[in-house]
Parts: C-alpha cells; structure tokens; sequence
C-alpha cells in the first residue's frame, strides 16, 4: 500500500499575512489542492495522509469532496513543533 503524506501544519510565518501558504488561491484554488489533486489522480497512491492543524481539516475535506476518488483521504494527524516532528 502507498500512502501520500502533505505535510500542511505550517503556519506561514516566513511569509506574513492570516493564512498559510498552503491555503492561498492561486489560479483560482488552494494551494494544497493541487497537491491533493495530484495524488488522487495517480492510480499509485492507496490513501492520503495529511498533518494540518484542527481548524483547518473542515477546509481540506471541503477541498476532497471537489473530486473524484475522494474515499482515499485516509485521515488527518496533528503538526509537531517542528516539520521532522510532524513527518515522523
């Protein structure tokens, strides 16, 4: 089984403003759904994984029910401090 992790538990301090990069229009979407839209569309991927923080897992489940294959969002975990923390 292949199991996709994003890793989306950044804050975005490094780039100021309210919101994570991660959760920035671009083109019209979030960042982070290019991502998921990628792994949902590789017949290589069984389930995604993600690390984000509580208040932002009602967005990203928002932004799986836009495609299809959608029962691959395998669940979500918490960040750690740092992003080694939240990989491992």
């Amino acid at each position: 089984m292949n199991i996709a992790l994003i890793l989306s538990g950044g804050n975005g301090s490094r780039l100021g403003g309210d919101i994570p990069k991660q959760y920035l229009n671009v083109g019209g979407r979030s960042v982070i759904s290019y991502s998921i839209k990628t792994f949902l569309r590789s017949p290589e991927i069984d389930m995604v994984w993600i690390v984000a923080k509580d208040e932002w897992q009602d967005e990203i489940k928002d932004i799986f029910e836009q495609f299809e294959n959608t029962e691959i969002l395998g669940g979500f975990s918490r960040p750690g401090d740092t992003r080694q923390l939240s990989i491992y």
